[in-house]
């Protein structure tokens, strides 16, 4: 929400992890299926999803 009061937002997507989770109809998805979802959903509404490397600018 900090996007939507005019602040610029970032979420470092190497910098955060979650377990694997169970979806509204029971199906067991991997952790890294929820990561990216989840990713997904934010990046560009709520915050620009970026690497650590790029919050570094080691990425080139």
């Amino acid at each position: 929400m900090a996007g939507n009061l005019g602040f610029t937002t970032y979420l470092v997507a190497d910098g955060c992890f979650t377990f694997d989770r169970r979806d509204w109809n029971g199906t067991l998805r991997s952790a890294d299926d929820v990561h990216a979802m989840s990713l997904a959903n934010l990046d560009p509404e709520y915050c620009t999803v970026i690497t650590a490397g790029m919050l570094l600018d080691t990425d080139k």
